[in-house]
């Protein structure tokens, strides 16, 4: 089962539009998968916890669209259906650039295997999420093209049955590295992880994620155990995702999508880990929350 939507946003409609037309041309989406080009509805640092909701809203209104429908329609837009949202950041504008005139996620990288022998970031990026998330419910894959993640061939995310809302992938790290970056810290074991019949056991519950902390931090936080880095890629069921498409309807988080910023209200910035998903942990409380900064921080 392919993908039913690909949302890409980024800074500005021609960056969203030209990472749209290399996934295209890579003809690496399948023809029955709509592709969509979603750039920010601000100039302003936009965050991509809001980046994320004004694409869940542009990909609600395009599968409703498509169904038939006039208005925003929950069952076409979020039940049964699987999108992904592919976020090209602000470190793609060509600063950080191989090439002084492609945006980060297309340039050309000199890698073979799996992908073609020159294949750009995005590419690379949809070959390894679709391979990853093959087995997936319905919901929504949240990602950044931002940086490659390389997994062996026979890493696959293979507990979906396990999940009760949400899945963030993570992979191993040194202390000294994961200062740098967010780090996801599970719950302790359970004693039903200790299956009779040998199956693997379920994954964890996430219990808080960490950015960039100090290594003494780190080390009290994650013990002997190495520490686990945020990758960027998110899965969120459909339930879960048709709660973060309401939000729209609230003010003032109306103002993470166009809708609100056209209708007057000063755009709001969200970012997806501090804002979105440390509420989802099992040891999030209020004060963390409404005192735990954002990724820019």
């Amino acid at each position: 089962m392919g993908w039913t939507c690909i949302a890409v946003t980024a800074p500005s409609a021609e960056q969203a539009l030209a990472i749209k037309e290399e996934l295209l041309r890579a003809k690496l989406v399948p023809p029955a998968t709509l592709v969509l080009a979603v750039p920010d509805p601000t100039d302003e640092p936009f965050g991509s916890g809001s980046a994320t909701l004004n694409a869940i809203l542009h990909v609600a209104e395009a599968l409703s669209a498509r169904a038939g429908f006039s208005t925003i329609n929950s069952e076409a837009s979020t039940a049964q259906q699987r999108t992904l949202v592919l976020h090209v950041g602000s470190a793609s504008r060509g600063r950080c650039s191989a090439h002084p005139c492609l945006p980060k996620a297309v340039c050309s990288l000199p890698v073979r295997g799996s992908f073609d022998p020159y294949a750009s970031l995005i590419d690379a990026t949809l070959v390894t999420l679709s391979r990853l998330f093959e087995g997936m419910p319905s919901g929504l894959c949240i990602a950044s093209t931002d940086s490659m993640l390389l997994l062996p061939q026979d890493v696959a995310a293979d507990a979906w049955l396990d999940l009760r809302h949400s899945c963030l992938v993570a992979v191993p790290s040194t202390l000294q590295q994961a200062t740098h970056h967010g780090v996801c810290l599970p719950a302790a074991a359970h004693a039903a992880d200790a299956a009779d019949d040998g199956a693997p056991p379920p994954t964890p519950p996430l219990r808080r994620i960490l950015y960039r902390a100090d290594e003494a931090t780190l080390g009290d936080a994650c013990g002997d155990e190495e520490p686990l880095l945020y990758t960027g890629l998110t899965f969120l069921r459909a339930p879960l995702a048709e709660k973060l498409l309401e939000l729209h309807g609230s003010a003032p988080l109306d103002a993470t999508g166009y809708l609100g910023i056209d209708s007057g209200a000063a755009p709001l910035r969200l970012e997806l880990w501090s804002d979105l998903l440390t509420p989802l942990c099992d040891a999030a409380s209020e004060d963390d929350y409404v005192g735990g900064g954002s990724a820019d921080d």
